[in-house]
């Protein structure tokens, strides 16, 4: 017996519990294509029952599907982490870039201020 989690993806990339008909729907869907002294050992041990459905497989072919669907949404999950990577080494050359170029402006700009100071303490000293 497994566990089929019913959230859904919002457009905030978040994930959204099911409603309360679609697990209800889900779950005497289950129930019914389950041994029953499975599946009811199977939901007492339902780790989030707002969201996971105990689902019970029976032969190769439906290990096999299940196994094909995970393969699949780790690869999804795997490409989003390679992306979001991307953009992140992206955004770290662009601010190493923009933190080095602010960096030595700032250089620059002590430089001019101590020389002033120098050429200033110089005249004060002069003048007396």
């Amino acid at each position: 017996v497994f566990f089929d989690d019913l959230s859904t993806e919002a457009a905030d990339g978040t994930l959204a519990p099911p409603t309360a008909q679609e697990l209800q729907a889900k779950r005497a869907a289950a129930f019914a294509a389950s041994d029953e002294a499975l599946w009811s050992r199977a939901d007492a041990h339902n780790p989030d029952p707002s969201r996971f459905c105990p689902v019970q497989l029976t032969g190769f072919q439906a290990l096999h599907e299940r196994h094909a669907a995970q393969q699949q949404t780790a690869a999804r999950v795997a490409s989003a982490l390679h992306s979001s990577c991307d953009d992140l080494r992206a955004l770290e050359d662009e601010r190493e870039v923009s933190v080095a170029l602010r960096l030595r402006h700032c250089q620059s700009r002590q430089l001019q201020l101590s020389h002033r100071i120098v050429a200033l303490a110089a005249a004060v000293e002069s003048s007396r």
